[in-house]
């Protein structure tokens, strides 16, 4: 038998193998390993490069992970302040609609009590007006001036309170009439 010339099952497709690696190949060996210890030895090597290329590459995949993971984060930070502050804006418009309201009723309230008053002293004048009718027999031109001015403000004070009522009030009355 010739020696160096029996083949190694271990050796056998090392060089001709297509690899999916691209980590750095094992140094080549200076003629067949002389022992098995030898061997286990490259192997061994070969095997260890493999595992630190593996770890190399899953530090490295953890790092952009933690890196996406902060862009993100730091994104999703700024959503939350952003929303934050509109909803402060919101909060703010609340509150000045409120008092728009709480304005408009009190404006409501002080036109209806001109139209009680304007009402009753229209009452007040129309019984003075019939009571001077019937000793006169006449009515007064400037009396009845009067009078029609009288009933255009309360009108016109109706139409601005109608105008100015939210439609939730109109809806009461119209339940209270039923």
């Amino acid at each position: 038998m010739v020696k160096g010339k029996c083949k190694n099952p271990t050796n056998r497709n090392q060089d001709h193998s297509p690899s999916s690696e691209h980590s750095t190949p094992t140094p080549p060996s200076h003629g067949q390993p002389n022992t098995t210890e030898e061997l286990d030895a490259d192997l061994k090597a070969y095997l260890m490069m493999m595992v630190e290329d593996i770890k190399k590459e899953f530090n490295k995949s953890l790092k952009e992970i933690q890196e996406n993971t902060a862009k993100e984060l730091q994104v999703l930070k700024e959503k939350q302040e952003n929303t934050n502050k509109q909803v402060e804006v919101l909060k703010e418009k609340q509150e000045t609609t409120s008092k728009q309201v709480m304005e408009m009723n009190k404006t409501i309230l002080a036109l209806k009590r001109e139209v009680d008053t304007i009402k009753k002293t229209q009452s007040e004048a129309t019984l003075e007006i019939e009571t001077l009718g019937k000793k006169s027999g006449t009515i007064d031109a400037s009396i009845s001036n009067r009078i029609q001015e009288m009933e255009e403000r309360i009108s016109g004070a109706e139409d601005s309170i109608e105008n100015i009522s939210p439609p939730k009030k109109k809806k009461k009355k119209k339940k209270k009439k039923k």
